[in-house]
């Protein structure tokens, strides 16, 4: 049985004149039965695997987050900062 989906296509544009991003990104969202037949649901996924597709439990424990570590402290006259577009980058005073 086919499942229901919904895609969106989204345009592709570069982000200065330097780069060369053409195309657009598809993303499809397909929507899962809460109570399907469990027969059901594995001849699906086998679909889903001969597609190219994964399906993912998300109840499986590495997919937990795990608590992120604070970073290293920097050397000494190192500065951390974030430009406009969200990237960090390091400035050294020294």
């Amino acid at each position: 049985m086919e499942r229901p989906y919904t895609f969106k296509d989204f345009l592709l544009r570069p982000r200065s004149h330097k780069s060369r991003v053409k195309g657009f990104l598809r993303l499809k969202m397909a929507y899962m039965p809460k109570n399907g037949g469990q027969d059901e649901e594995n001849s699906e996924q086998r679909d889903d695997m001969e597609h190219g597709w994964e399906v993912v439990d998300s109840n499986d424990s590495a997919s937990q987050h795990q608590e992120e570590l604070p970073p290293p402290p920097l050397p000494p006259g190192w500065e951390e900062k974030v430009d406009n577009l969200g990237r960090t980058y390091y400035v050294n005073h020294n």
